[in-house]
């Protein structure tokens, strides 16, 4: 049960399966006997298997589909790369959507981190632009200021 407007964690779609409840003893719903489930056909585990490619490693996670592509890279430091796949219906663009992300962990104190983004719908341009690494400006490469 899922509606295009709704998201995950939407309170109508969580209560909608309750509303059965509320059918009194004499509907049709409470008297229909008991059917097995049919049997579907399976597409297999993944819907996005052959359709792109997602990559991520020490510093950089990216993904590339006919849509296009997006990219991060850590400019400052070897936060891990991921590539997280959004839940259905979460996002109104695209039914299969991913996302490229940055993760570390980091002990309570002050943190500089800088990454550069990259988003193209045309394949051979974002090819292009993810192979040059934007350079830092020195304010930012030479690390915080002094207190």
């Amino acid at each position: 049960m899922a509606e295009q407007y709704n998201s995950p964690g939407s309170p109508y779609r969580a209560l909608k399966f309750f509303l059965p409840l509320a059918l009194p003893d004499s509907h049709p719903f409470w008297q229909a006997a008991e059917s097995p489930l049919p049997e579907l056909p399976t597409a297999g585990d993944d819907p996005l298997a052959g359709a792109g490619s997602e990559t991520a490693g020490e510093g950089y996670a990216f993904a590339r589909f006919p849509a296009g592509a997006s990219g991060l890279r850590d400019l400052l430091g070897q936060r891990a790369g991921r590539v997280l796949r959004a839940d259905p219906n979460t996002n109104l663009l695209a039914p299969r959507t991913v996302l490229p992300t940055l993760i570390d962990e980091h002990a309570p104190g002050e943190h500089w981190l800088a990454c550069a983004v990259l988003a193209e719908p045309d394949l051979k341009d974002w090819d292009r632009a993810w192979e040059q690494t934007p350079d830092l400006p020195s304010w930012l490469s030479a690390g915080p200021p002094d207190p």
